[in-house]
């Protein structure tokens, strides 16, 4: 009998190790490091060969969204509007579903880590998702593609106001929607959009962008002299300048008191290191002169500004994490001191803070706006731009990055006719 129960420690020992470095081979499938870093190496090797690299990898399904964030933003980059369309209305949608997590993921980031858990992305990712949608369908002249988008990113930021006072409002996305509104021939829901983007911006203690000043003075004459017939003059060239990467998040090791234990416990916990990306500006020159994108939305500081927020949360979290392993290991070791050791072993092994984010959104979102005459002389300084318009003028939007700003995508509107919307007749009013 004293035989067999020795022999029986090994088995279970033998046990325990194999069901552990199951779940450990389950742990490594998190992004290799020049997958994680993207975003902070993107500038330096450009977007075709980071579209390579994300091409050659294969993530797990539970950070699947994050990889057509990803993907999608760096087809956008490259100015392949369809295609960043495409990959990122597969991430919208599974972004939805993933927003009711499965009762197996939630065992394993209670017991594990919280990587375990399907990407769901923040709430200010999720606006920007239907925002820059947006922008890609006017890349392609679809206004109302545009528009239908830009209605989604207003219902998400109503939900999400209810929530919590202007959380997940961005200044960047109520602007675009006043463009597109514009664009469409909307001047009251162009206002309303500008307006609102005014307010975030003050709530927040942000300057005002002139491109935002001017749209609303512009939408506010009019709305006090409704029967002024528009000149030429009024319409304008709308550019969309995205400057720079968000910085990528690391993790550290902290010691942290646990009064369950009345001991230290050792966390993992995400963090930012300090920018290094130095805001740049486009310079447009117009009719002799040069006019420089001013920022709408900084995607960086609110990156950081959101992870603030989260922490108190992550802490207990993974406080509570961190006691119930040790608890679990204590029990083990009481059982069998070889199972022990394997359990020990896998509850450091698996202590990681969950540092996944959009790594490839810009670190800021600039806009300028200009008025466009009939014959106007537009060039980006260091750059190339060519505009061209009909005789009754048009509206024009430019849509361009740091990392090609040598290449940006023109597209020109026809001012909208006048009756019933042409977006409204087919049936895309939500």
């Amino acid at each position: 009998m004293e035989r067999t129960a020795r022999g029986a420690a090994p088995a279970r020992a033998a046990r325990h190790f194999s069901i552990w470095l199951c779940i450990l081979c389950l742990q490594a499938c998190v992004a290799p490091r020049h997958i994680h870093e993207l975003g902070d190496t993107l500038p330096t090797m450009g977007a075709e060969r980071a579209l390579a690299l994300l091409d050659d990898y294969t993530p797990p399904l539970r950070d699947y969204p994050q990889y057509l964030l990803d993907r999608g933003m760096l087809h956008f980059y490259l100015g392949d509007f369809a295609a960043s369309i495409e990959d990122w209305q597969q991430a919208k949608a599974l972004l939805a579903d993933t927003q009711a997590l499965s009762l197996s993921e939630t065992a394993g980031a209670l017991t594990i880590n919280e990587t375990l858990r399907s990407y769901a992305g923040s709430p200010h990712e999720r606006v920007a998702l239907h925002s820059f949608l947006a922008l890609s369908y006017l890349g392609l002249g679809d206004l109302a593609g545009a528009r239908v988008e830009v209605l989604q990113a207003d219902v998400l930021m109503r939900q999400l106001s209810s929530e919590s006072v202007l959380r997940g409002n961005l200044a960047a996305a109520r602007y675009i929607g006043g463009v597109v509104f514009e664009l469409n021939g909307e001047q009251d829901d162009a206002l309303i959009s500008y307006r609102k983007a005014r307010a975030i911006l003050q709530e927040n203690r942000r300057p005002i962008p002139d491109a935002l000043k001017a749209s609303l003075d512009r939408l506010e004459e009019a709305d006090n002299a409704p029967r002024r017939t528009t000149s030429r003059q009024q319409h304008s060239l709308f550019v969309f300048y995205f400057d720079g990467v968000v910085t990528s998040m690391r993790q550290h090791h902290l010691p942290i008191f646990a009064p369950e234990l009345n001991q230290l416990v050792q966390i993992a916990l995400p963090y930012y290191p300090p920018v290094r990306h130095s805001t740049g500006h486009l310079r447009v020159g117009a009719e002799g002169q040069t006019y420089g994108t001013e920022t709408i939305t900084d995607f960086d500081a609110l990156a950081r500004a959101d992870l603030d927020a989260r922490m108190p949360g992550i802490i207990a979290v993974t406080t509570a994490r961190a006691v119930a392993k040790y608890q679990s290991v204590r029990a083990a070791q009481k059982e069998d001191e070889m199972a022990g050791l394997f359990l020990n072993l896998f509850t450091l092994a698996t202590e990681w803070a969950d540092t996944r984010s959009w790594r490839t959104l810009p670190a800021t979102l600039q806009i300028l706006r200009l008025p466009l005459p009939d014959d106007p002389v537009i060039k980006l300084v260091n750059g190339n731009l060519g505009i061209d318009t009909t005789a009754d003028g048009r509206n024009t939007v430019v849509i361009t990055s740091s990392l090609n700003r040598d290449s940006p995508t023109v597209q020109a509107f026809q001012p909208p006719a006048t009756g019933r919307h042409p977006i409204i007749e087919r049936g895309l009013e939500p």
